[in-house]
C-alpha cells in the first residue's frame, strides 16, 4: 500500500469520526440519551431504558455479608435487618438471599466487553444507583466481603472478624471498623479514605488513586501504591511497610517497632515517628524527617535531598549517590562514633569544615555512618 493511499484511508476515517460526532451532538441536542456503550460484539449502543431495579426488603436475622456488584454500596447500622437497592436496568439485574446467617447480594454482569461513555450533560444514572444494607448496631460479623466493579463503597463504624473489601472502579470509605482478624481493602482506581480502624493485620493496596489512613491500630500495616499520594496519620503498629512506585508519601504522628519504606518515584515527608529499627528506601525524590526517633536505621537513596531531624540511636547508615544530606540530632557529640564520607562535597560537623572524610571511634554505643558520593554532608549534634 502506498503513501497515497495510506493518506487517503487516513482522510477518510478522520472526516468519518467528525461526522459521527456532529451527528451524536445533533442527536443529543433533539433530546437523544447520553449514555452509550461500547460493545466488542454490537458497537456502539444507546442506553434509552431508563427502567430501574428498586426495593426495599426485610431480610432475616444474618451475621456475614458477601456483596458483588456494579453500583454503588452502603453498609449501615440500624434498628433491623434491612435490604434496599435502587439501579437502572442497564446495571444489571440484582439477586439476593439468606442462608445459615449469610447475606450473599449478587449483580448480574451484563457484558464483559461493555465500556459505558456519558456525554456529560447530565448525570449519568449509574451515579444515581444504590445498594444499601441495614443491620443492627449491635451485629457483629463473622465476615464482611464487599466488591463493587463500577461504584463507591461506603462502611459504617462495624465490627467483624474478617474484611475483605475491595473496587474496581469506584472511591471506598471506610470509618470505625474493627476486625479481629485481618482487614484487606484493595483498589484498582480510586480513591481510599479509611478512619479509625482497628485489627491483627491490615493489607491495603491502590494501583491509581490515593490512600488516607487516620487513627489505625494493629500489629502490622502493609500498603501498596502504583500510582498515587499516601497520607498517614496516628499509626500504631509492630510492622509498618510503605511501598510506592509514583507518588508523594506524608506520615505524621507514627509509630512502629519496624518501619519498612520502599519509594520509587516521590517524596517522603515524616513529621513525628518514632520506630524502632527502620529501613528507608527513596530512589528519586526528597526526604524530609521531623522528630525521628530510631534504634538502627537505614537509609538509602539516589536521587534527592535529604533533611533528618531527631534522635538516632544504635547503627544509623544513610548512603546517598546524589544529593545533599542535613542531618540534626538531639544528642550529643559525644554519644556518637561516625564515619562521614563525601566523594565529591563538602563536610560539615557542628560548623566545621572537613574534606572527604570525618571521623570519630571512641567506643559509644551509637554509631553513625553517611557515605555520599556527589554532594554535601552538614551535622550538628545538640
Amino acid at each position: 500500500m502506498n503513501k497515497k493511499v495510506r493518506k487517503r484511508i487516513a482522510i477518510i476515517a478522520i472526516g468519518m469520526i467528525c461526522a459521527g460526532s456532529i451527528m451524536t451532538y445533533s442527536g443529543y441536542l433533539l433530546g437523544g440519551s447520553k449514555d452509550i456503550s461500547l460493545n466488542i460484539k454490537d458497537g456502539l449502543v444507546i442506553n434509552n431504558s431508563k427502567e430501574r431495579y428498586k426495593e426495599t426488603i426485610s431480610l432475616e436475622e444474618f451475621n456475614s455479608i458477601e456483596v458483588e456488584c456494579n453500583s454503588n454500596i452502603e453498609f449501615l447500622k440500624s434498628d433491623k435487618y434491612e435490604l434496599e437497592f435502587d439501579v437502572p436496568q442497564s446495571s444489571g439485574k440484582i439477586s439476593y438471599s439468606v442462608k445459615d446467617k449469610k447475606l450473599i447480594i449478587k449483580q448480574s454482569v451484563q457484558s464483559k466487553n461493555n465500556f459505558n461513555i456519558n456525554l456529560g450533560f447530565e448525570e449519568n444514572n449509574q451515579d444515581k444507583s444504590y445498594i444499601k444494607i441495614y443491620a443492627p448496631k449491635e451485629m457483629k460479623s463473622k465476615e464482611l466481603k464487599i466488591t463493587s466493579r463500577f461504584g463507591n463503597i461506603n462502611i459504617c463504624p462495624t465490627e467483624s472478624d474478617v474484611a475483605d473489601i475491595n473496587s474496581y472502579f469506584g472511591n471506598i470509605t471506610v470509618d470505625g471498623l474493627e476486625a479481629s482478624s485481618t482487614i484487606n481493602m484493595n483498589m484498582n482506581n480510586g480513591k481510599l479514605n479509611a478512619s479509625n480502624i482497628k485489627a491483627q493485620n491490615i493489607n491495603v493496596s491502590n494501583k491509581y488513586g490515593g490512600v488516607k489512613l487516620e487513627n489505625v491500630n494493629c500489629n502490622g500495616l502493609d500498603v501498596t501504591l502504583n500510582n498515587g499520594k499516601y497520607i498517614g496519620n496516628n499509626v500504631s503498629t509492630k510492622n509498618y511497610t510503605l511501598k510506592n512506585s509514583y507518588g508523594n508519601n506524608d506520615l505524621s504522628n507514627n509509630k512502629s517497632e519496624v518501619l519498612n519504606i520502599d519509594i520509587k518515584n516521590g517524596e517522603l515527608k515524616i513529621d513525628s515517628m518514632n520506630s524502632g529499627n527502620a529501613n528507608i528506601v527513596n530512589n528519586y525524590g526528597k526526604v524530609y524527617a521531623n522528630a525521628l526517633q530510631t534504634n538502627d536505621l537505614k537509609m538509602n537513596l539516589t536521587n534527592g535531598n535529604a533533611e533528618i531531624n531527631g534522635e538516632f540511636k544504635g547503627t544509623s547508615e544513610i548512603n546517598s549517590k546524589y544529593g545533599n544530606v542535613l542531618i540534626n540530632t538531639s544528642l550529643n557529640k559525644e554519644d556518637y562514633d561516625y564515619d562521614i564520607k563525601s566523594d565529591f562535597g563538602k563536610i560539615k560537623i557542628n560548623d566545621k569544615q572537613y574534606e572527604k572524610q570525618a571521623e570519630r571511634n571512641e567506643g559509644s554505643s551509637n554509631i553513625l555512618k553517611v557515605k555520599l558520593n556527589n554532594g554535601d554532608v552538614n551535622l550538628s549534634f545538640k
